[in-house]
């Protein structure tokens, strides 16, 4: 655990990660660790799995005030405002400026302003935060006065609290006091704010009708909201498509969904919807607000809003793709893969098209959807590896295979599936050592625990007269794993097997 900590002074949080799982190992209900290990959890956005490391600690009888404190803002930052409020109550007592800044910021959350208020003022004069959180009381009761009063009395306090600064800049946009997309852009080279002062920028700039500075503005956007992006949208559909009268709403949705404020937010873009029913960009922000919320079928309907007003608009088309494929919907998935990558060939769209059209028999078009792949990043081990693993795992043009493979090992020498592909390769040609040689590299590397690369050192085993321990170690396989590529292949050659020594 000390170890850990220290990894992750130093900045090396894969290695920081690694010792708080040995920690754990040792000694599961060590909270030290479990504390240091939701701390990368939450620098990498994994904030459930923060909430489940912090639980162990916090919930207990016994459990310190600051093991709670720190699962207060986890379930914040999980988007779980019920339950920070109900455990930041229970420290009230113990830490009350703590706790009422908590629960105001989960009602907030929750949508409830008058709530959040009462909590705030008793102790505004001694905390900024709470400040900072009535100003979004002010903003869900219209105050726009008293909203800017309090985020521009923050700035001139801290100059640097970028989140201030962007709350006000977009208070004054909303209520049309003010557009300054000057200091819109410095916000966007701050860390803290990032593609949110880009995205915001291009809104004030939409409204103005420059449509080109908003489309470079959202173009460098990408991740502002989770699977943002404007590919597949040019500056002229722009101009087509959006109105400037709905951008206020768009920047005050987006503020708003920067806090976790999803109903206010998705309210925001009911009314730019109410400026301009067509508009593909408020119908995309309000799906993700209904999937954030879990709401996909609604979700569904405003994704297909968004393609009817903007068919080549990626995020959509992926995002109609992925609900299809998570309802079983295979066809409809590929037809919006498709959509997809029509015009922005996407590497990882174009792999899941190639996995789905294979695992619907469609040979020709699984080829064509990797050759693609591989036409779009000729340097990529991946492109060049699966292309290859298409080739050999049916005996197929073995020779470019190789060529295909070898071209991925010298980009990343050392992986599990390359070595497997080049084993796999020399073993459809009976080159049964060259075939061990590189699926045992590829078992040391995956520490025998990639269930493919056994059942293909199986395959050689039994193809070199081994029968026996082919035999066992497709005994051993099959009792360990029941899901994986070659699962049907495995069972057939134990029956071969079982058949040849009955």
């Amino acid at each position: 655990s000390n170890l850990a900590a220290t990894f992750f002074l130093l900045g090396r949080t894969d290695e920081a990660y690694e010792a708080y799982n040995r920690a754990l190992e040792t000694s599961p209900g060590f909270c030290p660790a479990r504390i240091g290990r939701a701390t990368i959890h939450e620098q990498r956005r994994a904030y459930d799995a923060a909430v489940a490391d912090l639980e162990k600690c916090a919930i207990l009888p016994g459990s310190s005030n600051a093991a709670r404190e720190r699962l207060v803002n986890a379930y914040l930052l999980a988007g779980q405002a019920a339950e920070a409020k109900s455990l930041a109550e229970t420290l009230s007592n113990s830490n009350p400026v703590f706790a009422r800044t908590a629960i105001g910021d989960a009602e907030l959350r929750l949508g409830n302003a008058a709530a959040a208020r009462d909590v705030l003022e008793p102790i505004s004069g001694s905390s900024d935060q709470a400040t900072y959180l009535l100003g979004f009381s002010d903003l869900l009761e219209n105050d726009a006065n008293s909203a800017a009063e309090r985020f521009e009395s923050l700035i001139g306090e801290a100059p640097d609290r970028a989140g201030a600064r962007l709350a006000a800049a977009v208070t004054r946009f909303y209520f049309g006091t003010s557009s300054d997309p000057e200091s819109l852009s410095a916000l966007a080279d701050d860390p803290q704010v990032g593609s949110f002062g880009e995205f915001i920028g291009g809104a004030v700039q939409a409204a103005d009708g420059d449509w080109g500075t908003a489309y470079e503005l959202w173009s460098r956007a990408d991740g502002v909201v989770p699977g943002y992006t404007l590919a597949g949208v040019d500056s002229n559909a722009l101009a087509g498509n959006l109105s400037t009268a709905e951008q206020r709403h768009i920047a005050m949705g987006m503020l708003f969904y920067l806090r976790q404020m999803y109903g206010p937010a998705a309210s925001q873009f009911d009314d730019a919807l109410a400026e301009n029913r067509d508009s593909f960009l408020a119908h995309y922000l309000k799906s993700v607000m209904h999937t954030e919320l879990g709401e996909m079928d609604l979700a569904a309907t405003h994704l297909k809003k968004s393609r009817a007003a903007l068919d080549t608009f990626f995020p959509v088309n992926f995002s109609l793709a992925e609900i299809s494929l998570s309802r079983g919907e295979t066809e409809e998935a590929i037809g919006f893969y498709e959509a997809a990558v029509t015009d922005v060939p996407h590497a990882g769209v174009l792999v899941r098209l190639g996995l789905l059209y294979e695992g619907e028999g469609d040979r020709d078009n699984a080829e064509r959807a990797y050759r693609r792949f591989l036409e779009v990043q000729p340097n990529s081990y991946i492109a060049n590896n699966q292309l290859a693993w298409f080739y050999a795992k049916r005996g197929e043009q073995l020779e470019e295979a190789y060529k295909l493979a070898r071209r991925a090992n010298e980009l990343n020498p050392g992986n599990i599936s390359i070595n497997d592909t080049l084993g796999w390769i020399h073993y459809q040609w009976k080159e049964f050592d060259a075939a061990l040689e590189y699926l045992e590299e590829a078992n040391r590397i995956a520490q025998g625990q990639n269930p493919d690369v056994l059942f293909h050192i199986a395959a050689v085993k039994s193809a070199t007269g081994d029968k026996s321990s082919a035999t066992a170690m497709l005994e051993e396989l099959l009792s360990k794993h029941t899901r994986f590529e070659s699962l049907e292949e495995a069972r057939e050659l134990q029956a071969s097997l079982a058949g040849s020594e009955g």
